[in-house]
């Protein structure tokens, strides 16, 4: 199961068309308590500052960034806004109300143009080094709520054991050519994930999409590798069943409509498809273009199944780790993934009245 942490947290999310509740503001209780000792020593600052864009559109963050010359990230993120730290995202969480004010009422391609417009121009992160920032992104706060801490407990994309305090994984295990943290390699459990397989329109580490955060997750090592560049479905015939490096099975892969895919554990569906939604947001256009289809094909800039992908967004929304994590990752990228804030934006952005009957039943619109 997916680790639930809770945060204050207050975010106009409208899920009443999506589950029936009535619409409110998300706001969640129990807050992370973290030490303020040393509240900027561990946090990873921008080691690569090169702007996808002319200029963040988020006013609440600027384009300034602090340029360090060492491998290891230091203290200083990119936001001029108090509201947007470490400490207060833990402690408070992040109103995004004012992020998205001019685009709650469009729909369809004026919603998806929007959205491009507020999330396309952002930092551009040091692939090589993402681990560092993972060590904030995806550590697990409930476990390791001491910012100090430069060993933490991860969560793990893929893995059923995030909530086993005898399984949960350290940051140093992290998979790495040699042993530099001074793990044996039968011991590193995880690496980086890129959702949307880099294979499908992005190789080179140039291009900023290589290295976003929003779809790039601390993974289990053996579902990661498993899954290799594979698209996402619900399989029609199973071939084989992942254990993660927990032991319990997680992951499956098989054929879906006569292609292979891999299949995710459950609490990982919506992880997944908000990912690849949001890539075929930011990158409309340029190098990379990427589009989502309900075809089967995945391959070149595409990425196939969209129905399934939609149904995962509303069959598993985003937990208190997913939304925090959103937060961080805009501390040090500049940008948002909006359907994370908002997973009704989904079915807003694709579910036209000239749907096809896939979109149209996974939106329940039958």
């Amino acid at each position: 199961m997916k680790t639930k942490f809770l945060l204050l947290l207050t975010i106009p999310l409208t899920l009443a068309a999506l589950t029936g509740c009535t619409a409110n503001n998300l706001s969640v209780i129990n807050p992370i308590d973290i030490s303020t000792s040393n509240i900027n020593s561990n946090v990873p600052s921008i080691i690569d500052d090169k702007s996808i864009g002319s200029s963040i559109n988020n006013p609440s963050v600027s384009t300034s960034v602090s340029v360090s010359a060492s491998n290891k990230p230091s203290s200083t993120s990119i936001s001029n806004n108090t509201s947007l730290t470490i400490e207060n995202i833990l402690k408070n969480g992040y109103d995004t109300t004012s992020y998205y004010q001019n685009v709650t009422n469009l729909t369809g391609d004026n919603l998806k143009t929007a959205l491009n417009k507020l999330i396309f121009n952002h930092t551009k992160l040091n692939y090589d080094n993402l681990e560092e920032y993972m060590r904030i992104t995806d550590r697990n706060w409930e476990r390791s709520p001491n910012i100090d801490d430069e060993n933490p407990y991860m969560v793990l994309l893929y893995y059923t054991a995030n909530n086993d305090t005898s399984k949960q994984q350290l940051w140093n295990h992290y998979h790495t050519s040699s042993s530099k943290f001074g793990v044996p390699t039968s011991e590193m459990s995880w690496d980086k994930e890129h959702i949307w397989a880099k294979s499908n329109g992005f190789n080179s580490k140039g291009n900023p999409a290589y290295s976003d955060l929003h779809h790039l997750r601390a993974a289990d090592m053996r579902n990661n590798n498993t899954r290799s560049s594979l698209p996402f479905a619900e399989l029609d015939t199973v071939k084989k069943e992942v254990k993660d490096f927990s032991g319990n099975t997680s992951g499956k892969t098989g054929t879906a409509s006569g292609v292979s895919a891999y299949e995710p554990f459950n609490s990982y569906k919506g992880d997944v498809a908000r990912a690849l939604l949001y890539m075929a947001t930011c990158y409309i256009s340029g190098s990379p273009s990427l589009s989502l289809t309900t075809g089967t094909n995945s391959s070149g800039s595409k990425w196939g199944f969209l129905h399934t992908l939609l149904k995962w967004n509303l069959e598993d929304l985003p937990d208190d780790f997913e939304i925090r994590r959103n937060s961080l990752v805009q501390y040090y990228q500049g940008n948002r993934n909006p359907y994370i804030d908002h997973p009704e934006f989904a079915c807003k952005v694709y579910n036209t009245s000239n749907a096809d009957a896939k979109i149209k039943s996974a939106c329940g619109n039958k």
